[in-house]
């Protein structure tokens, strides 16, 4: 039975035709279907077609598409992306023909109708894999066979002249004369029934009008849904003699054929999962080759994809073991040039980063009581096959090869070495010696023991108490500054408190990023709880502002890892579109943490005295400690000399960006308590500036491992999430900040009553999170979702401002729009985390995310100082101006900027005029903090959205 295209009209004006596959280039960018029967056609109807575009939504309007090149005249074909700095010459070749169909009578899997797999989202995130029964087993083996036959179908039809959308025409007969459904049509919303991966295109290649040049080669990636089971396999293929005698070709295709080869003959019962990428990589790089990151194989049954994943690259973090039923992948993907992908805007096709060339080979394996079974394997008559390497010695690689299966083993090495029996079937048998040993682990993640959901749970509570240090020590200070200032006669510096904290947090934040991966993710947690610890012991007891203030700075250095750490050990053992979910379970640790410190802080400054607000929670941290050091047993990652350790770190970096922010914070403090014109404000601001410069240019051109590099920092895909992180953390934690201060000064009530008021914002901010980790689990989208949250953010923000003197002063409104505030910051802090790791690569994911928690930091420090000069500058210009006539005004304006506990000193009428003059400075603040957050909803809209597959 063949396959059916459902019909199209004809856009045309007054034209009753059948379409074709020409479609107008202005609404394929716009996501409008209309498809015309002719050219011809398509002209005479410009006048009354071009309407239709002018129907777009607003943001359309506002960030209009990017044009596509003209239609050829001749074919019709067009570039729908010519803007895009494409890495090789290979270009897409538009317009696509429409959606092949499969007859209803063939079994359809279940996102064949609305592109969403829903059977593997339930699945996302568990680590158990499934053991499948004999009757299950022979299912695969069926479905993998019709796979290997529609696979040498199509390769048979590989020559110059050919189409990739003939090829996928091809795999669509094919599979459908088989009574099977081709997997990858409508998987998430892919267009077509095949992937087709040309020359520098790594995977996911979409079938299009580009024909064959003799010289390319191309990847065929075929699987088939067949009575309930996928069977997935790929091969490249060289296209015409040119390509056969390029040697760059040639090598690059025969090492990613023998690193498959190879790679498989590892499986047995009892190998770790992150075995195969050591041998790959290996093999890959003694023929100057390196291998792709971004993508791994797979776990494959009645799923497309799922647990185990099968990474390819040398000391990867892969948890778990083969047994006996185990059916998944091994698709190695070798690249002449950088290992580096690039993705198109199609959001399917990925090439190299510098347009090398690129191969694939793929098979699925099942794992048998004695070896494995290649389920896909090659017939006696399948096209293709091995061709001898070009100009290359096979005694000199067969010396490279002994030489290099010598090196020296570290931590991260494979527990069990190469193994091979020799055997076509790649059968193996244990031998004494080299049995995994299931105690032992590795650096950076926790092994398949630890990844369980019942080891997670206790993991979690030990990695999470630093959390809830972190989140309770600030609340716990924001309710009791106004003691801590009134008590140390200096209420005017408060605000120091929390920049000095954030000023070392903010400079080691992104270091323990690199620290963690030199020291080991253990050490370095173990070294923030220690140095927190005891700078909350020197803070309760500091005797002056001074002193707090120094001891701030000491304990926002392990302040900075309490996190950062955390969140890098999570996103080291739960897979990226679980990740939103278990960010969620972290935040309510987060609003624990918050909602007791805030009425807590409260409660102690009012009866018992700030001071225990900090010495509290120094036995907590000897809890940590204890906890994390039996519960998260994790050995070095490698054991290199303490010396060399130290070389690579970026010390540098970190002091210069220690300065540049010292410097910014001085100049605006002097500046907004004394003068804009006095030499030190000047000069503390252009050192700062100055300071900034020079720490760019030491990242991207001397620091040898830098913790913020230059191709993180400014990449397109990071710079939207860490513009959102910056602004949106700039922006509502000084609002934070000011809001106890406003219920304080304004309408009279205690610390603890302030505390109070901040409750319900908290738990907002927790559910927002819950919220955006589930729907990015059940879509795997995050684009619209994280817009929605900072429009919450900044509709927040303008209602406090409306309803704290501008309109009317109401607690309900003010209420209710930090409410709107801490969902939208919710969704907006899980989305952005997950959107960076998504397009990092895994080796850039530690540093990724350590970034993240610098421009939060950054904006944290620069937003709370601004807002500090905005509210102090205009609290003194509005009490001088309401003051003007009161003989005592530089004692009221000095005393009520130190104290808040002087305006009850003060006569009635003087009181309340002050406390009015709060009013207006904090509002002030307030409005000025919604432009700050609006530069975070800006930021949000370039956001880009990747697949949550990893």
């Amino acid at each position: 039975m063949t396959a059916e295209v459902a019909p199209r009209k004809c856009f045309g004006t007054d034209c009753a035709k059948d379409a074709g596959s020409l479609q107008c280039p202005t609404c394929l960018k716009m996501g409008l279907d209309s498809f015309f029967c002719s050219q011809d056609c398509f002209k005479r109807s410009w006048s009354d077609h071009k309407a239709l575009h002018k129907k777009s939504n607003f943001l359309t309007n506002l960030f209009p598409p990017k044009v596509v090149s003209e239609p050829d005249p001749a074919t019709g074909h067009f570039n729908p992306f010519p803007s895009f700095g494409f890495a090789g010459s290979l270009r897409p070749v538009y317009p696509l023909s429409p959606m092949r169909t499969v007859p209803k009578s063939i079994p359809h899997p279940d996102y064949a109708k609305d592109g969403i797999p829903r059977s593997e989202q339930k699945f996302v995130g568990r680590h158990n894999i499934t053991i499948l029964n004999k009757a299950e087993q022979e299912g695969m083996r069926k479905v993998c066979r019709l796979a290997r036959e529609v696979l040498d179908i199509a390769a048979r039809e590989l020559k110059p002249g050919v189409t990739t959308d003939y090829i996928d025409e091809v795999v669509h007969k094919a599979c459908v004369e088989r009574n099977s459904y081709p997997s990858p049509l409508n998987y998430v919303h892919f267009p077509k029934s095949v992937c087709t991966s040309i020359n520098e295109t790594i995977c996911h290649g979409i079938p299009d009008q580009r024909p064959l040049e003799d010289g390319d080669i191309i990847n065929i990636d075929v699987t088939l849904y067949h009575e309930g089971f996928h069977g997935d396999i790929n091969e490249t293929y060289y296209v015409g003699e040119k390509a056969r005698s390029n040697e760059e070709a040639v090598r690059v295709v025969e090492t990613a054929r023998e690193c498959l080869d190879k790679s498989i003959e590892l499986v047995k019962p009892g190998m770790l999962f992150r075995e195969p990428g050591n041998v790959i990589e290996k093999h890959a790089k003694s023929r100057n080759c390196s291998v792709v990151k971004s993508y791994c194989g797979h776990g494959i049954n009645q799923l497309f994809h799922c647990a185990p994943n099968v990474p390819h690259y040398a000391k990867n973090k892969a948890v778990g073991t083969a047994k006996p039923g185990m059916c998944f992948t091994i698709e190695p993907m070798i690249n002449i040039g950088t290992h580096r992908d690039r993705l198109w805007p199609d959001d399917w096709t990925s090439t190299t980063a510098d347009g090398s060339l690129s191969a694939q080979f793929e098979h699925t394996l099942l794992v048998t009581e004695d070896g494995v079974e290649v389920l896909t394997a090659r017939l006696p008559d399948s096209p293709g096959g091995p061709i001898p390497l070009i100009g290359v010695d096979g005694a000199s690689e067969a010396k490279t090869e002994a030489m290099s299966s010598e090196a020296p083993h570290t931590e991260r090495s494979p527990l069990l070495g190469s193994q091979s029996n020799g055997h076509a079937s790649y059968s193996a048998t244990a031998e004494a010696g080299n049995q995994p040993d299931p105690d032992r682990t590795e650096e950076g993640t926790v092994a398949s023991k630890q990844g369980s959901g019942l080891n997670l749970r206790y993991i979690l509570p030990a990695l999470s108490i630093g959390v809830f240090l972190s989140a309770a020590d600030q609340t716990i200070i924001v309710s009791s500054y106004g003691k801590i200032g009134s008590d140390l006669k200096a209420l005017n510096l408060t605000s120091w408190i929390a920049t000095s904290y954030f000023l070392t947090l903010t400079s080691f934040q992104p270091l323990y990023g690199k620290l963690s991966d030199i020291f080991g993710r253990k050490s370095c947690l173990l070294f923030a709880y220690a140095v927190f610890g005891i700078g909350c012991l020197f803070c309760g007891l500091a005797q002056s502002i001074h002193q707090l203030i120094a001891a701030r700075v000491f304990q926002g250095i392990g302040g900075g890892g309490m996190t950062t750490v955390v969140s890098i050990l999570l996103s080291d053992i739960i897979p990226l579109r679980d990740r939103g979910v278990w960010q969620g379970v972290i935040n309510i640790i987060y609003a624990t943490g918050s909602g007791i410190g805030a009425p807590l802080g409260g409660i102690l400054a009012d009866y018992i005295g700030w001071r225990w607000a900090f010495i509290a929670q120094f036995p907590l941290c000897v809890i940590a400690l204890i906890a994390v050091s039996v519960v998260l047993d994790l050995p070095a990652p490698e054991d290199s000399h303490w010396k060399q350790k130290l070389r690579r770190i970026d010390f540098p970096g970190a002091v210069v960006l220690i300065g540049a922010v010292l410097g910014f914070l001085v100049g605006f403090d002097r500046g907004s308590n004394v003068s804009w014109t006095m030499p030190l404000t000047i000069v503390s601001l252009s050192v700062s500036a100055c300071l900034f410069i020079l720490f760019v240019v030491v990242e991207i051109y001397y620091a040898t491992e830098p913790f913020a590099p230059g191709h993180i920092i400014f990449d397109r895909g990071f710079v939207a999430a860490y513009g959102c992180n910056f602004f949106s953390f700039g922006g509502w934690l000084s609002g934070l900040f000011y809001l106890p201060l406003y219920f304080q000064a304004v309408d009279g009530v205690s610390a603890t009553v302030a505390g109070l008021r901040l409750l319900p914002c908290i738990f907002a901010g927790v559910s927002g999170s819950l919220f955006a980790g589930f729907v990015m689990k059940w879509t795997g989208k995050y684009y619209w979702l994280t817009i929605a949250g900072y429009a919450s953010l900044t509709l927040g923000l303008v209602v406090i401002t409306l309803f704290s003197g501008v309109v009317t002063d109401s607690l309900v409104p003010i209420i209710l729009g930090t409410v709107a505030c801490s969902f939208g910051n919710g969704i907006g802090v899980t989305t952005t985390l997950i959107s960076l790791i998504s397009n990092a690569t895994p080796e850039d994911q530690a540093v990724v995310t350590a970034c993240s928690y610098l421009f939060r930091s950054l904006g944290s420090v620069i937003g709370l100082a601004l807002s500090s000069t905005v509210v102090q500058q205009v609290l003194r210009t509005r009490l001088r101006y309401a003051l003007r006539d009161s003989k005592d005004i530089d004692r009221i304006v000095d005393g009520v900027r130190q104290s808040l506990d002087f305006i009850k000193t003060l006569d009635p009428v003087i009181a309340r005029t002050v406390r009015d003059c709060y009013g207006w400075a904090t509002n002030k603040g307030f409005a000025f903090l919604i432009g700050v957050v609006f530069f975070a909803f800006v930021s949000s809209l370039f956001i880009r959205e990747r697949s949550l597959s990893r």
